[in-house]
């Protein structure tokens, strides 16, 4: 039984986030539970990604439209903790100059107020967006072909 180009390149991806899950676990265990760095968000990135290509495979081998549909929501909705993890990134990269400012060195992005305003207000965009991607995925491979094209525009 020969394999499609999608299950192999599923299988590929889990070479790469299994190891990627088991290291992530191991930082977070380090660091901490902490929604502020992020760390956690990439134990939740590798978990969602291996199971989106586990779906993949399982979709490729029964032509199954319910895991089809399962397979892309876990696809798309992998990108949203990775821009989580971009955001703790980016509050411990401007408290760490916010320290040094402190020090009397030269550094700081924005002032401690705004920048934390402005990074939680960053995630309700992000927020939106997944959910416009999951139902437009739905959408998009769901049995009923009238919303297909509208499943096109949301899960843009």
């Amino acid at each position: 039984m020969t394999l499609q180009d999608t299950s192999i390149l599923a299988i590929a991806e889990i070479g790469f986030y299994f190891p990627a899950l088991l290291l992530s676990i191991i930082i977070v265990i380090r660091h901490g539970f902490n929604r502020e760095l992020g760390w956690i968000f990439l134990c939740i990135l590798a978990l969602i990604r291996l199971i989106g290509n586990a779906e993949e495979i399982a979709a490729n081998q029964n032509h199954s439209n319910g895991l089809f549909i399962a397979a892309a929501v876990c696809n798309g909705l992998g990108l949203g903790p990775l821009l989580l993890v971009t955001i703790g990134m980016l509050k411990r990269v401007n408290t760490a100059a916010l320290e040094n400012q402190a020090h009397g060195r030269r550094a700081g992005l924005l002032q401690q107020g705004n920048t934390t305003k402005f990074l939680n207000w960053g995630r309700l965009p992000l927020l939106v967006a997944l959910v416009l991607g999951a139902v437009g995925s739905a959408k998009l491979y769901g049995s009923d072909e009238s919303e297909h094209s509208q499943g096109g525009t949301l899960a843009r």
